[in-house]
């Protein structure tokens, strides 16, 4: 078996390396904006914020494994990627309301 076939096997860890790009893309962005918008965040902060897309790539392209789904190594770091964006996406689609407080007409 090659190193290639042994990567492939753990298509998991490609989805953490996808959470990292995507952590590391989204840094980028936040330095191109003024800095009198850009939200400065402390070293804890920035590393829990990669800690955690890391984590979300793996336990994503993990559950699509685990469902019967065969991904492949490009597939799995796309997959995982995208999963900081799926979740961002999902709690945007439910309401957040705050108690005693009414919606403007």
């Amino acid at each position: 078996m090659t190193w290639w076939q042994v990567l492939d096997t753990y298509v998991s860890i490609w989805g953490g390396v996808g959470g990292f790009v995507a952590s590391e893309i989204k840094r980028r962005e936040s330095k191109l904006l003024p800095p009198t918008t850009r939200i400065m965040l402390s070293f804890w902060e920035q590393l829990s914020e990669y800690v955690w897309n890391i984590i979300l790539g793996v336990l994503l392209v993990h559950l699509y494994s685990a469902t019967g789904s065969t991904l492949n190594i490009l597939t799995a770091t796309i997959t995982g990627g995208s999963a900081p964006l799926i979740l961002r996406s999902l709690f945007n689609a439910t309401p957040h309301r705050l108690p005693g407080k009414t919606e403007p007409d």
